[in-house]
């Protein structure tokens, strides 16, 4: 059953049984040329990347090798964890695309590629008090469509709300549901890692909540964390050249010394904040004065520099007992 406008608010370009479109926010077909963004857009040390993107093509050339489970060790499962905003769910879209790319591209795949997204809060909202349930119904729907001929991603998002330490959830009202739920999906990621063709991205802004029989699963585990000084000078430089595009008006002189006096000024006030709210930033700059939005002549970095200053002293949303992971 494919998606009808209007019938879902998510995302669905491939056909998959009615009684399962409840269970994943998005399943389409990759590679997609409007998901370049979520790999080109993200910026993290290029090292994380390559880490990554290696990661799954080791995964897909060890397919069919016949290697003993216990030989390796592996659950094709790998887990991305770090503060609120720092994008780790759209680097994994971004590395699940570029992946499918790579598979066409490099290595003479010819079949398809499937990418099916799990939101863990949103699923288990619905589903209150059959967790288990869910939880073999979906991944098992999931294994038995990865073959040779379907390259399945999988992303599972949040996944503390799945996988919360047992430790924790002793506290529970029902510790025992939450402990079924746990069991069964410890159950379920040790029967997908057979599949050779199946691949698992999950991700976390809470990994000191996650039980600890499922970190010991994960292969690779890679910590994307808050931008550091290159990464938050590409992120405003990209934010101030979408910018530049909603308002015609040139902000990015970079062989002017005032661009880099601005720029140096911008990447010091934002030390500590995540990547998302780097950019909300900027939107709110343009919201302090109606003037600025109204008379595109008003918006210079010297304006933006200054109001910056302003909004990050007084903020709510940038007080540090807040923004702190």
């Amino acid at each position: 059953m494919s998606r009808r406008e209007g019938d879902f608010p998510i995302d669905y370009t491939i056909d998959i049984p009615p009684e399962y479109l409840a269970y994943f926010s998005i399943a389409i077909k990759l590679p997609r040329n409007d998901w370049n963004s979520f790999w080109d857009k993200i910026f993290v040390p290029s090292e994380i990347k390559t880490r990554l993107l290696n990661y799954l093509k080791l995964l897909f050339r060890t397919k069919n090798k016949g290697i003993e489970d216990l030989s390796l060790a592996l659950h094709r499962l790998l887990l991305l964890y770090g503060p609120p905003g720092t994008g780790k769910t759209s680097l994994a879209r971004g590395l699940a695309n570029v992946f499918a790319q790579t598979l066409y591209n490099e290595l003479n795949y010819s079949g398809e590629v499937l990418f099916f997204e799990i939101s863990a809060p949103s699923v288990l909202s619905k589903y209150l008090g059959e967790t288990p349930k869910f939880i073999n119904l979906a991944f098992t729907y999931l294994n038995s469509i990865a073959d040779d001929n379907k390259q399945v991603i999988v992303l599972v998002d949040e996944v503390e709300s799945l996988l919360v330490s047992r430790g924790v959830a002793i506290s529970d009202v029902n510790p025992i549901d939450v402990f079924r739920g746990i069991n069964e999906t410890l159950n379920q990621l040790d029967l997908l890692s057979r599949n050779d063709n199946l691949y698992l991205i999950t991700t976390s802004n809470y990994p000191k909540a996650l039980d600890e029989a499922f970190v010991d699963r994960v292969d690779l585990l890679i910590r994307i964390d808050l931008p550091n000084e290159k990464m938050r000078k590409l992120i405003i430089e990209d934010t101030l050249s979408a910018l530049e595009s909603i308002f015609n008006n040139r902000l990015i002189e970079k062989n002017d010394k005032d661009y880099e006096k601005y720029l140096q000024r911008f990447i010091k006030m934002t030390e500590g904040l995540s990547g998302r709210r780097i950019r909300k930033l900027f939107f709110e700059i343009l919201i302090h004065n109606e003037n600025l939005f109204r008379n595109t002549k008003n918006i210079s970095l010297s304006t933006m520099a200054t109001i910056m200053e302003s909004l990050i002293k007084h903020s709510d949303l940038l007080n540090k007992d807040i923004k702190r992971y």
